[in-house]
């Protein structure tokens, strides 16, 4: 599960390196992009009314592997569209995959007992700190050194990657008797 969040904390930045390339491949007003930042917020708000019926009904494992498929869908169209309109649904698709990756948070409530839940809530978010600060550093330096399509494209390969991870490795705690 760690391995998990390490791949997918790299997306807390995937807004701002968005907003970079849209600001610099089509020239558009700063005013503009903030219309962007309102579809995310519709595509977080939208979910968070789906995925809590998701996760009761189904587990927080579900809600993961949908995050991780609107991630994987935020990252490609980037390197797919050339009208900036069509990055509304990017931005959606990334607040929707935002709502979801918060929510799937939740997993650690029901994996781990009550007494050593703390200590699984706080390895959990000592390596999202970590991996928060790391990333818009290696972003911005992929960015640089060879292009948006190249941040982009590697966002892709490791949504993928991590993907894999959650279907192949992470087991539902719903449907398995060995709680740590």
């Amino acid at each position: 599960m760690k391995i998990v969040k390490i791949i997918f904390n790299k997306y807390h930045n995937f807004v701002n390196f968005l907003f970079l390339m849209i600001f610099r491949k089509y020239e558009i007003i700063v005013i503009f992009l903030l219309t962007f930042t309102t579809a995310m917020l519709v595509g977080q708000a939208s979910a968070n009314l789906v995925y809590g019926i998701l996760a009761d009904k189904h587990g927080y494992k579900l809600i993961l592997i949908l995050s991780v498929l609107l991630a994987f869908l935020a990252v490609c169209l980037p390197l797919m569209i050339s009208d900036p309109n069509w990055f509304y649904l990017v931005f959606v698709l990334r607040g929707m995959s935002l709502s979801g990756f918060f929510l799937a948070g939740m997993i650690v409530y029901e994996f781990s007992q009550a007494d050593v839940r703390p200590t699984y809530v706080g390895l959990n978010n000592t390596w999202l700190g970590t991996m928060s600060m790391l990333a818009p550093i290696v972003g911005g330096v992929i960015a640089q050194t060879v292009g948006y399509p190249a941040l982009f494209l590697s966002g892709a390969v490791l949504s993928l990657l991590g993907g894999i991870v959650i279907v192949t490795a992470v087991r539902d705690p719903r449907h398995t008797t060995n709680i740590v």
